[in-house]
């Protein structure tokens, strides 16, 4: 599975339902939702996020995404493989803690976030270079590796821009959701532009041509940041003593950033040079279950529970798409019963559905669920994403053509149901972390936060490979095996749907934290107080409640900074 206030308004709920976001009888003369966006962040800043959520993260990473399948494909690999494979070049989201104590404690020239996005930029294109050019020359790790520096740099500018804009939500709290549209409404149609050229490429030329496509927008993104359009004021000499004081005052978060370095580390040795799925699959579970136990003690409560529902959530989820991959393009020789859906089907077609309706998810997110709670929208949409994903489960069994329903209709159907689930449920998660951000910390803590989720991605991405592996569907898109014997991906394909049940029934699990682990609070709500930005936020964890290190002259309320405000 895939968030314009007056700032001197009150940012506590109101009693009078009138008086809500969007549904105030004063709606009608407040300014259109992107002035007002403009008026509170800049145009510059605006023109930034275009470059680096829409440009980079949008069109740039789903083009290249479009076709990395397609790429690791040529190498022969089975989709067990392919999974790990796809981890590892995942693995940068979840080192972002470490991208925000470099960029906070290393400020360069005095500028903590600018200098690192031009420099990890033109990393980026070296590797978008290299792919297009050398392509089947370069080994299978070597493509990994690269295309993992090309994820390197889409994670680092992300979680740089992210940081600021985490504290513009915190500083306008309503405009919350309007931003967070802005940013995936934008890197939606951004995106749908790469994915629409994408198919066409691979079919007329190949797969590695999409990295030099990438080349310009991704080297654009140097223009604005080179011109300090995220509007950084140059730090002194004591400024920046003084932000690294402030930085390593906060030892428990810098302890988790290390403890994500060693388990992206891990993780990486552990995709490349580890052949035995189940052996990948344990490290993982192990490394999952250090990472979330160090943040569930180190953190504030209110930090640590939603961290650890979406971290659990996200594992439980089991990811089998490279499977699903040869389902869908295997020819008639090598899965006689497939669908045999063409490359521009599944790099386009699909793909596209799937855009234009998590725009729809995003156009219902921003228009009918904003007054909903925390709880309600993630209890109710898991129940929907369940249903809706049990629709793979019935395709996989070639059960709608029983129904009377073309594969290709059936296909598209079903990717835009789950894609609208997946952008209304994405939303809320994006607007959370933003609110859970402590003044002067927004780097580190949005970082925190978000790698969790990235790391049970990857956990959850070698869970299924193993078991993958494990049920027997491991196609690998060839009519022989290694020894040059004939063979077919009927048997492997024949069991998809077994994995595609478990993987669509393990999520529920979650829904019974939520009541305990989510806080009952409106999206357009601040999850902290007034002031209270200012504690840090590991205050009231479970380290210091066991071993009583916190102030022994502060107040209850002082050790508790992301307490709920009143009703």
């Amino acid at each position: 599975m895939k968030g314009v206030k007056d700032p001197t308004a009150a940012v506590g709920p109101s009693s009078d339902p009138t008086e809500l976001v969007g549904k105030g009888a004063d709606d009608k003369n407040k300014p259109h939702w992107l002035v007002g966006l403009t008026d509170n962040f800049g145009v510059h800043f605006l023109v930034m996020l275009f470059c680096t959520q829409h440009l980079t993260k949008g069109f740039v990473k789903w083009l290249t995404d479009a076709g990395e399948k397609f790429v690791l494909e040529t190498y022969g690999i089975s989709a067990a493989q392919m999974a790990v494979y796809q981890g590892v070049i995942r693995i940068p989201w979840a080192a972002k803690p470490v991208f925000g104590i470099i960029s906070d404690y290393l400020p360069i020239a005095g500028y903590p976030r600018g200098p690192y996005i031009v420099l990890t930029t033109i990393l980026a294109v070296g590797a978008l270079t290299t792919l297009g050019f050398a392509q089947t020359s370069i080994p299978v790790v070597g493509a990994v590796m690269l295309l993992g520096t090309l994820t390197f740099h889409i994670s680092f500018s992300d979680l740089l821009t992210e940081a600021v804009y985490a504290k513009g939500i915190r500083e306008h709290p309503q405009s919350g959701p309007d931003l967070i549209a802005f940013v995936w409404g934008g890197l939606f149609i951004c995106g749908s532009v790469g994915t629409a050229i994408s198919g066409a490429i691979i079919e007329k030329s190949s797969a590695w041509t999409l990295y030099l496509v990438a080349l310009v927008p991704c080297a654009l993104t140097v223009i604005p940041a080179s011109a300090n359009f995220l509007g950084e004021r140059r730090m002194s000499q004591p400024e920046i003593v003084a932000q690294r004081r402030n930085v390593c005052a906060q030892v428990e978060c810098v302890f988790l950033c290390g403890v994500m370095l060693m388990a992206t580390l891990i993780l990486t040795a552990t995709g490349i040079f580890i052949e035995s799925k189940k052996v990948v699959a344990g490290i993982s579970f192990a490394v999952g279950l250090v990472v979330l136990t160090c943040f569930s003690i180190l953190l504030s409560p209110m930090i640590a529970k939603v961290n650890a529902f979406a971290t659990i959530q996200t594992i439980l989820a089991l990811r089998y798409q490279s499977a699903a991959f040869f389902f869908y393009i295997d020819d008639e020789s090598v899965y006689p019963e497939g669908p045999h859906f063409s490359t521009t089907f599944v790099a386009t077609t699909l793909s596209l559905v799937g855009s234009a309706f998590g725009l729809l998810g995003i156009f219902i997110y921003k228009n009918y669920m904003q007054d909903l709670t925390y709880q309600w929208i993630y209890i109710m949409g898991n129940i929907i994403a369940f249903f809706a994903f049990m629709l793979d489960t019935v395709f996989y069994l070639h059960w709608n053509r029983a129904l009377g329903i073309s594969d290709k209709v059936f296909a598209l159907g079903s990717t835009a149901l789950e894609e609208v689930i997946h952008s209304f449920l994405w939303m809320p998660s994006c607007v959370i972390m933003a609110h859970l951000c402590p003044k002067g910390m927004e780097a580190i803590m949005f970082a925190l936060l978000a790698s969790c989720h990235n790391l049970g991605a990857i956990i959850s991405t070698n869970l299924g490979a193993c078991f993958l592996e494990v049920v027997g569907c491991n196609p690998t898109g060839k009519n022989v095996d290694a020894a040059g014997n004939p063979r077919s991906d009927g048997e492997q394909l024949e069991k998809l749907w077994i994995v595609s049940i478990i993987a669509t029934c393990l999520p529920m699990l979650s829904m019974i934290m939520v009541p305990w682990f989510i806080p009952s609070r409106k999206q357009n709500e601040n999850l902290v107080e007034e002031g209270d930005g200012d504690i840090p936020a590991t205050a009231g964890s479970l380290y210091h409640q066991w071993y009583g290190t916190d102030d022994a002259n502060a107040t209850d309320e002082e050790r508790q900074p992301l307490r709920p405000q009143p009703a």
